[in-house]
């Protein structure tokens, strides 16, 4: 699954697209009545998180790529074509196995901004209000919540657990202020550093602990479980790991 780096690369890369009027769509979009873009000039792109938000006079498309999502700028490939636009002179923008459909209303009346953990106006603050309001939760499950670090997902979750020296099993109730913070910062920095990777060409050695197999401080095999409510895999050492419960 794409994560919101990726998203705001995409958002990067399509940005030449701005200010061009939709001339064609194609693909078997569901959500909304394709036709409903037609001639409509893109006013702005966005990204929430995951969610890439292509931005309309009237309304807004939201793609989001899910598990097995793509994109292609100014290509095509084989396969069920699930949102295509057509700007003319070779310019497009197609989106495969993702789900798209239409914001009618204001973005700011949608989304909390301050929950992009990329975006100018993300709240440290308000981060670790949400986290405290529940200190039974898994911090593995915490950092996954969209509703608290939009953008954030298994990839980043693993590294900056494993960054900050904590256990994904670990109730957020018993890590303390300063872990808890460390934690929140963390997700920041290491998800501009996931950018910078993007951007690179995704290098070996950015993955601490992610789909990898030894630890790489004491290369004692790492641990890959399925956690928390939301069930997801983890990876992780348990020996540079700390568990608080």
């Amino acid at each position: 699954m794409p994560e919101g780096p990726s998203i705001i690369l995409l958002r990067e890369k399509a940005a030449p697209l701005i200010s061009r009027k939709i001339l064609n769509v194609k693909g078997d979009s569901s959500k909304f009545d394709l036709q409903k873009v037609l001639n409509c000039p893109v006013l702005d792109l966005k990204t929430f998180g995951k969610e890439f938000l292509i931005c309309l006079p009237d309304f807004t498309i939201r793609v989001h790529l899910q598990l097995f999502g793509s994109y292609l700028i100014n290509e095509r490939k084989d396969g069920a074509l699930k949102l295509g636009l057509i700007f003319g002179e070779d310019k497009e923008l197609n989106f495969y196995a993702c789900d798209a459909r239409i914001i009618e209303e204001p973005l700011d009346q949608v989304y909390d901004w301050s929950a992009e953990v990329m975006h100018e106006s993300w709240d440290a603050g308000k981060a670790l209000k949400k986290i405290n309001a529940k200190p039974d939760r898994l911090i593995g499950d915490v950092l996954l919540d969209q509703g608290i670090f939009a953008g954030v997902g298994n990839k980043i979750k693993d590294e900056v657990l494993y960054e900050v020296r904590v256990h994904p099993e670990s109730l957020v109730g018993e890590m303390g202020k300063k872990k808890l913070a460390d934690t929140v910062d963390t997700c920041v920095s290491k998800s501009f550093e996931y950018l910078e990777w993007e951007k690179s060409g995704r290098p070996e050695g950015f993955l601490k602990v992610h789909r990898q197999k030894e630890c790489p401080v004491y290369h004692t095999p790492l641990t890959s479980k399925k956690i928390g409510k939301t069930k997801r895999q983890s990876y992780f050492c348990e020996n540079c790991q700390k568990l608080y419960i």
